[in-house]
Order: structure tokens, then sequence, then C-alpha cells
């Protein structure tokens, strides 16, 4: 058994330790996702606590077919689109800028307009795609594991993601070069 159930199943029995090791182990994944999900920090913080709150109240009612992350993940999706209602807000995140100490100003503003152009090109794809991709690529689950949190067919994960990085390559075709011109060497 790893170590994300073993918490779980302490948190089933009203273990406050536990629950903080897991929230610490995996909040920040979660935050992450409901920020693609729900495009406003705010927003994202809401349902975060919202999700882990389920978890506290719900712990008893893991079934333990897939990995604690994956429920946990599941949980967050529907609290998510219970908050829309439905519907889908995009918003791109405007604090890509932080954390970039140490790069010189060409390579800070390479960096910055690249992540601008994939994260434009990645809020361009329909939300089933963008959060399929977002699943196998940036949470690293596996096929399963996506569609256990999506709820919908293997078959249907790998369509989406091939979808998906399909679009990207046509949108972002021009980024396999130089993506902006290249900074002249000084004489």
């Amino acid at each position: 058994m790893n170590q994300d159930k073993r918490l779980l199943e302490r948190i089933a029995h009203g273990d406050r330790t536990a629950f903080a090791a897991l929230y610490d182990a995996l909040a920040a994944d979660v935050y992450r996702y409901l920020l693609i999900l729900l495009g406003e920090k705010d927003a994202a913080e809401d349902v975060l606590q919202e999700t882990f709150l389920a978890v506290w109240q719900q712990a008893r009612q893991f079934r333990g077919d897939s990995r604690v992350k994956t429920w946990i993940l599941g949980i967050a999706r529907y609290k998510a689109y219970t908050r829309l209602n439905g519907r889908y807000e995009e918003q791109l995140d405007e604090q890509m800028v932080d954390g970039l100490v140490g790069e010189d100003g060409f390579e800070t503003f390479s960096r910055i307009w690249r992540e601008m152009q994939i994260a434009r090109a990645v809020a361009q794809l329909p939300v089933h795609h963008r959060e399929a991709l977002e699943l196998v690529f940036g949470f690293g689950l596996s096929y399963r594991e996506a569609a256990d949190v999506l709820g919908c067919p293997i078959g249907t994960v790998k369509s989406r993601v091939s979808y998906a990085l399909k679009a990207l390559r046509e949108q972002l075709h021009y980024l396999r070069g130089a993506a902006i011109p290249a900074r002249e060497e000084e004489a």
C-alpha cells in the first residue's frame, strides 16, 4: 500500500496529522489543476479548500480502485464544474513572470514570450482536450487514471490528447525554428 493510501486510511479515522500530510503532498497539484479549470486564483483557492474538506468528510468512501491523487483530482473537477454551473471561462495566468531570477533580459523575454504563445495555444483548445492533456502530461497520470478522473473511456482520453497535440503542433509550428529574431552578437 502506498503512502497516500495509508494517509487516507488514517484520515478516515479522524487523524488530523495524516490529513495535513496528505494536503502538503497533493495540494499544489490540485491547485494547479483547479487553476486550469477555473482560470482565476481566488476561485481555485476556494475550490481547493472545498475539495480537501470533501476529502476529510469522504475519506471512508474511497474504494481504492484508483490512486488517491486520481480520486482527489476527480473531487476537485466535480467541485470546479459545480461552481461554474457547466460553464468554463478561459483566462490566461498573468503571473507567468514569477520566479525568473538569474536570467539575462533576452533569455527572460524569450522564455516568457514562448510560454505565452504556448499558454495561448493551450487556452484555445476545447476544455475537454485541454483537461485531458494536462492530466496526462502535466500531472503524469496514465490514460486509465485520466479516464477515471474525467469519467470517460480510455480511448476517449487518448483521442482527446491526440487531438490536442495535433492542434498544438499546427498552432505552434513557428516555435520550432527561431520563435523570435535571434539576438545579434556584439561586435
